[in-house]
């Protein structure tokens, strides 16, 4: 196993603002429900959905090779050079919303139905998703262990400012925009 050294961290503190509603959906299996954490019981976005959304963009913008050299393969040896935490919200728990939804059968193009096992009686496929609200502040950190990728690690975090990059689901609904409240900057050595 290869240890790798580095002489030089950048971190960053991104603290951002839910510009339209948010929905990260719960790790129990529940896409209606916003994952909520075990500890605190309070909504918190997993580090891998901000890392999954940032490789995204940065391999559309910078292809895939320096994709993977920033984020790693998986394959060992080819770990990531670039580190990212939970976003955390800040301040008050923030707002959860309801908003009703209906299931569309592919086929049809329209609201399906369906029996009630064991009695005849026809059952649409209304439900509600939980969205965080928007104004919802959150913080979370990047590690950048890769010095000569910090202004492209930059752009990155200016396309999610600008709305370029959208976090967790239902994004064609028009969910998951965010704006940079606060980016701080510290090189560790």
């Amino acid at each position: 196993m290869a240890v790798c050294t580095y002489e030089k961290i950048i971190k960053y503190r991104v603290a951002a603002c839910c510009t339209q509603p948010l929905h990260i959906g719960n790790a129990m299996g529940s896409k209606e429900e916003v994952l909520i954490h075990p500890v605190d019981d309070l909504p918190f976005i997993q580090a891998s959905s901000i890392a999954g959304v940032c490789r995204d963009y940065f391999a559309k913008e910078y292809g895939e090779s320096a994709a993977e050299k920033l984020f790693g393969t998986g394959e060992a040896g080819c770990g990531s050079r670039i580190c990212f935490t939970d976003g955390i919200f800040s301040g008050d728990r923030p707002v959860l919303e309801l908003r009703p939804r209906v299931r569309i059968d592919r086929r049809t193009g329209s609201c399906g139905s369906s029996t009630i096992k064991g009695t005849g009686q026809q059952s649409g496929h209304k439900f509600q998703v939980e969205y965080i609200g928007a104004g919802a502040e959150f913080v979370c950190y990047i590690y950048l262990y890769e010095e000569s990728m910090a202004q492209q690690t930059e752009r990155m975090l200016a396309a999610v400012h600008q709305g370029l990059v959208q976090l967790g689901g239902l994004k064609s609904s028009g969910c998951g925009f965010l704006k940079l409240q606060a980016l701080g900057k510290k090189c560790l050595r």
